[in-house]
């Protein structure tokens, strides 16, 4: 192994550990050697081996490709955490965790910004409505089964422990100066999947009702954010209107030494990327965008009137079959 391998995964073990862990114990506990061994390998004195070094890469979440600088002919590494369908919903809790940490590390910056170009709808603006959180899940799972039999949206059960973090994130997110780039077609595909669902009976008329209150107090919502400018008791916020399509929704964040992007994938899942460069490519795509787009933030209010009394009528529109 390396010298400055063994360095780096040294380093980022210290930088990512709490400041009351003892580093030496946690060697101990991931790689099962003693405690001697652990300070010698603090020390320097014996490097890690390439399984160790795997192992610390991987709980650290560090590309080792990277660290030993291999070439993959300008490739750049993006990570995701795949979803499976299980009753705890453990590796959505994982990337709902990782990306509270990220916002975490991000508002201890008075500068730290966020880009959100959205062809969905993004989760921070609905987490705290229960049934519309329940659904964004639910749609997941029925396009990620495989049978031909789906159970209905009553018998999905969502752990507390993500309805506590469904309401904790957007606190924290809401605190990151963010400029939202909206399609025009963002509630569209959200009707539509509304009709299709209650048309197959996985839901309810009274489900579809529920969830249409919701959606509504979310367009109110994002309305109420236009005029003020800025989120309620929270940063600011600047919304446009995009005049072109997007395919899938992008994100971008900066502050406190921390720059990533990531794209939406898979219904609930993010495509992220800590490599500066490709980070801050997609910053400036991002940026350029505004140029094809309508400001309806704190000015624009015909604009601002037309588009959410739009949304607001697709939604209304849906109607029990």
């Amino acid at each position: 192994m390396k010298n400055s391998v063994h360095n780096e995964l040294i380093l980022a073990l210290k930088s990512q550990i709490s400041q009351d862990a003892n580093p030496a114990e946690v060697l101990m506990k991931l790689l099962s050697i003693s405690k001697e061994g652990a300070y010698r390998r603090l020390r320097g004195e014996i490097q890690l081996s390439l399984d160790e070094a795997v192992i610390l890469a991987k709980q650290l979440d560090i590309s080792l490709d990277n660290l030993i600088e291999i070439k993959w002919d300008d490739k750049y590494a993006f990570h995701i955490t795949p979803f499976s369908i299980n009753p705890g919903l453990k590796e959505y809790r994982q990337t709902l965790m990782e990306i509270m940490d990220s916002y975490t590390h991000l508002i201890k910056d008075p500068n730290c910004y966020a880009y959100i170009i959205s062809k969905l709808l993004s989760p921070i603006l609905y987490f705290k409505y229960p049934d519309f959180s329940r659904f964004a899940i639910y749609r997941w799972i029925y396009l990620q089964q495989y049978s031909t039999k789906y159970a209905p949206l009553s018998g999905i059960t969502v752990p507390d422990e993500i309805k506590e973090i469904h309401q904790s994130l957007p606190k924290i997110a809401t605190q990151i100066p963010t400029t939202y780039i909206l399609n025009d077609y963002i509630f569209t595909s959200l009707a539509k999947d509304l009709t299709y669902l209650l048309k197959i009976k996985l839901l309810t008329k009274n489900e579809v009702e529920v969830l249409k209150e919701q959606i509504i107090m979310v367009i109110n919502d994002l309305e109420e954010i236009a005029v003020r400018g800025s989120y309620k008791d929270g940063a600011k916020v600047t919304i446009y209107i995009a005049d072109t399509y997007f395919d899938i929704s992008y994100h971008y964040v900066n502050g406190n030494g921390f720059e990533a992007c990531s794209l939406e994938v898979y219904g609930l899942n993010f495509l992220s990327c800590l490599n500066p460069e490709i980070s801050h490519n997609q910053k400036i795509w991002i940026e350029s965008q505004i140029k094809y787009s309508t400001s309806i933030t704190r000015c624009g209010e015909a604009q601002r009137m037309n588009f959410f009394n739009k949304q607001r009528k697709i939604i209304n529109e849906i109607r029990a079959q």
